[in-house]
């Protein structure tokens, strides 16, 4: 009996070839979500820019008035996913998988198969790309493709023997997706479903026809009173090109399909006429036009291989290490505060803020600030110095532990302004409600609080709480924060760092914060002869040996013989601190800090003490004197 022949594995498209191809797309899909998942960090991006969303009409409303406010609506919402990591890496996978299952249905035909069909996952990357540029908007314009692919893909392909039905469907579709999505959606969908099919057809009047309905309505329906001005519009100049970015690679990616559709039509034109041998070898193979098929899906892996290689480059680490340290703040997390803060090539000024806090809370506030050498502003407290209103959350979360409830107060109704109704500051300003005595207020932030996915429980718990004890006595962050509360009231005109640390200190003198602020503040002012008279208050607070920096300062402040010594109460400087002052002292005395190598050096051996410090203060503000003492 004849044995049936065997089927040839390596055959293209046998199962052995089939077996790798097959795998590519799902490959692709399980990277992206362990890069979203282990190296964004969704649950960072959440923390640190703390997408606002409500479940309420109040918060839907104003989404209705304006060009794609519905896909800004679906982005808040599906950006509250990233509560947690695995979460917020799952659902921007799927929004990537549907993506580009939509686009490869509702391409124009022939519609590309495996592995043709590659190309299209530079979709999901350039989604990606914004991704992890943190406040690039990707939620939204991945929801927009998304969109106008799945409108695209509905209508289907029964429009393809009648070009003018075609030409209304897109002129129709342009203004469902212009008003869901936006412009750039609309433009997206006008040339997948319009114009690429019609370019194919040799259809050049109708395709014209269909590219105008893009423009046409993105004009047309705000000046026309149906829509208010779009939201990009009302975007600061520093957010421009943010919300620049999805448009423009809606307008990139638009080129590329009529493009690719023209030069396709183009070349076919151009080439000979394939005799009856060469056709039945085209249709032989799936990739006609190519001598290798091999060398086409090599090509296509070559092209995913680069794009991921984009996206490994265009990672934002400096803003990255700053979300981790936003969000470790948040959770209390004060060693990984240290841990991203020494990662920060700049610290700038909101993340100094949180920086000191942390080292506060680790008790090395005293002996490690100067170890941080990327501190940019060096201030305790920078408020709304030349503007800057990003210290403004981190700020009031200080000073609300310190025990000034009404700066705090103050500061976080800047943040609440700047930065909009985050769970964490309507947390905040819940808390300084009650500690002012306002538990009706306290309700208001409360209640706007449980609206929120992810916080409704621990909200309407508070409320609960609040209810049976409008002092909410049992609370142990309050009850930590109660006693260090000020009773007067303190006349100034602008953050006084000093005289507010000592005020806290007259209601509190065991307000151990407030004084190591004080003592760090006259660190950073250089203000030795302060902190050798504050110094005396070392017995109120338990200390066993002076901090590192303070021990520092003091051996700046031996220097002049003519002024009394502070009293150490039994304490002496410790003598492996002497010793290193003697090294850095006969090191000024060479002159090594009159070469630019010899300050190099002395960065090297002793850029984490207060006396490099110091003396680059020094030397800034008036020229290094002649001889070589500290003086």
């Amino acid at each position: 009996m004849k044995q049936p022949a065997k089927l040839r594995t390596d055959a293209p498209g046998g199962p052995a070839c089939f077996s790798w191809q097959g795998a590519v797309v799902p490959a692709f899909f399980a990277a992206l979500f362990l890069y979203t998942w282990l190296r964004l960090e969704p649950s960072a991006e959440y923390h640190h820019a703390a997408p606002v969303f409500r479940w309420n009409s109040t918060f839907l409303d104003p989404h209705l008035r304006y060009a794609g406010g519905l896909a800004h609506y679906g982005a808040a919402l599906l950006a509250q996913l990233d509560w947690r990591d695995p979460l917020g890496a799952l659902a921007f996978t799927l929004l990537g998988v549907s993506v580009f299952g939509c686009t490869r249905l509702a391409w124009p035909a022939p519609r590309p198969a495996q592995p043709r069909s590659w190309a299209l996952l530079l979709l999901p990357l350039l989604l990606l790309v914004l991704r992890e540029r943190y406040g690039w908007r990707a939620g939204v314009t991945g929801l927009g493709w998304l969109f106008a692919a799945g409108v695209a893909a509905a209508a289907g392909s029964g429009f393809r023997h009648w070009p003018a039905a075609r030409i209304a469907a897109a002129w129709l579709g342009a203004l469902l997706v212009f008003y869901v999505a936006g412009a750039g959606p609309c433009w997206f969908f006008v040339t997948l479903f319009g114009v690429a099919p019609l370019v194919l057809d040799r259809r050049w009047i109708g395709a014209l026809a269909a590219a105008a309905a893009a423009p046409a309505v993105s004009w047309l329906l705000p000046r026309g009173g149906w829509l208010t001005a779009t939201a990009p519009l009302q975007m600061s100049p520093m957010e421009t090109l943010p919300w620049l970015a999805g448009p423009g690679l809606h307008l990139f990616v638009c080129l590329a399909m009529a493009g690719a559709a023209g030069a396709r039509r183009f070349f076919q034109r151009t080439q000979p006429a394939p005799s009856p041998r060469q056709r039945a070898a085209s249709r032989a193979r799936r990739w006609p036009g190519f001598p290798s098929e091999r060398l086409a899906e090599t090509g296509l892996l070559a092209l995913l291989a680069c794009g991921w290689l984009g996206v490994w480059l265009a990672f934002d680490a400096p803003r990255h290490a700053r979300a981790r340290l936003d969000r470790a703040t948040q959770l209390s997390q004060f060693e990984r505060v240290l841990e991203a803060a020494r990662a920060l090539p700049a610290v700038d000024p909101a993340s100094e803020i949180r920086l000191h806090r942390a080292l506060f809370h680790a008790g090395r506030l005293g002996s490690d600030l100067f170890t941080f050498t990327n501190q940019t502003g060096w201030d305790l407290m920078p408020a709304l110095k030349q503007g800057l209103l990003d210290p403004c959350r981190p700020q009031c979360e200080t000073l609300l532990e310190l025990g000034q409830a009404g700066f705090a107060e103050h500061y976080a109704h800047e943040a609440l302004e700047w930065e909009g109704e985050r769970p964490d500051l309507l947390l905040t300003l819940a808390r300084i409600n009650i500690l002012k005595e306002r538990p009706r207020a306290a309700r208001v932030f409360l209640g706007a609080l449980a609206e929120m996915p992810f916080h409704r429980a621990r909200a309407r718990e508070q409320l609960d709480r609040l209810a049976a004890d409008p002092r909410l006595e049992d609370d142990p962050i309050l009850r930590r924060i109660r006693p260090r509360m000020v009773s007067l009231d303190l006349p100034h005109d602008a953050l006084p760092t000093e005289s507010m640390l000592l005020h806290l200190l007259d209601a509190n003198r065991t307000n151990q914060m407030a004084f190591e602020y004080l003592m760090a503040h006259y660190l950073l002012s250089r203000r030795v002869d302060r902190l050798g008279a504050e110094i005396r208050r070392l017995n109120d607070f338990g200390y066993r040996e002076i901090p590192r920096h303070w021990e520092e300062a003091l051996l700046i402040l031996e220097l002049n013989k003519g002024q009394a010594q502070p009293d150490l109460q039994g304490r002496g400087i410790r003598a492996e601190t002497r010793a290193r002052f003697q090294e850095f002292s006969a090191a000024i005395t060479r002159g090594d800090f009159e070469s630019e190598a010899g300050r190099l050096e002395l960065r090297r051996r002793f850029g984490d003490t207060y006396w490099h410090y110091y003396l680059e203060g020094m030397r800034e503000t008036r020229p290094p004197a002649a001889s070589g003492s500290m003086q």
